[in-house]
């Protein structure tokens, strides 16, 4: 099925651009993108309610043992 869309230029560019990177067709990089769109299970939620976390520096990464401590004394 053919479609007319509107895109903003520097989007367009962009997106012509990854295509180029990929070896494929713009149309090819719109259909990619709205495949996995679409195919995804959770639904996109608007990044403007996005928390971010605080990120906790270690000297000793992936090395803390959490399987016994009570995540719900964090949220009384």
């Amino acid at each position: 099925m053919q479609t007319v869309i509107e895109l903003p230029a520097e989007m367009y560019t962009r997106t012509e651009e990854l295509a180029r990177q990929k070896g494929i067709s713009v149309q090819e990089m719109i259909v990619r993108v709205l495949a996995k769109e679409l195919s995804s299970k959770e639904p996109r939620t608007d990044r403007k309610h996005t928390v971010e976390l605080p990120l906790i520096h270690s000297n000793h990464p992936r090395t803390m043992d959490l399987s016994h401590f009570d995540f719900d004394d964090l949220l009384a």
